[in-house]
């Protein structure tokens, strides 16, 4: 594993791209993504991604992600916050997925994904504050972990689409469910 640090910020627009828009990978701390924008990064179902960390950790502010597999988020360590991002018609919006460092996702849109924000498996305290969640077919879903879910101030709404959840929370998934979830709601 190598440190590293990358920033990409106002004006990088990535589109088309097979696996991952922006991607840090492997390690390093820092990385900052602002104000960019990807889309049509949806070939590899729940693969492909438009910006991903993968056992790094950084932040991405103000990013506009539109038709992705997954818009944006942390997997297999990673973390970091994403804050004041707008992900549209993704499966997944946000996914953190096995994160052992803290997570923060605030103040972000999310608009007609399948499901808004999914978080798997966390061994940490993942924060969902203040986003704005309008026409996911499930708001937010978590499932299984050893950390803990807060999830404070959002407005989920569903627009009355049939099998819409606001939030989903379950030890139910598959062969990674064995710890249970601690899971928070306030306002």
């Amino acid at each position: 594993e190598v440190n590293y640090t990358m920033e990409f910020k106002n004006s990088v627009e990535v589109t088309g791209v097979a696996y991952r828009g922006i991607y840090a990978a492997g390690g390093g701390t820092g990385h900052s993504f602002t104000s960019n924008v990807v889309s049509d990064i949806n070939t590899e179902y729940l693969d492909s991604a438009g910006i991903f960390f993968w056992a790094a950790q950084g932040s991405a502010t103000g990013n506009t992600i539109t038709n992705c597999s997954v818009g944006m988020g942390f997997l297999s360590g990673g973390g970091g916050t994403l804050q004041l991002n707008d992900c549209t018609t993704c499966d997944i919006g946000i996914l953190t997925s096995a994160s052992s460092a803290t997570v923060t996702l605030d103040q972000n849109t999310l608009t007609s994904c399948t499901q808004g924000v999914q978080v798997v498996d966390p061994s940490t305290t993942i924060n969902i504050t203040d986003g704005t969640f309008d026409t996911c077919q499930w708001g937010i879903s978590c499932f299984d972990g050893t950390g803990s879910v807060v999830i404070d101030g959002n407005t989920l709404d569903g627009a009355l689409a049939a099998n819409s959840i606001g939030v989903f929370c379950t030890t139910d998934a598959g062969p990674i469910a064995s710890n249970g979830i601690d899971a928070t709601l306030i306002n």
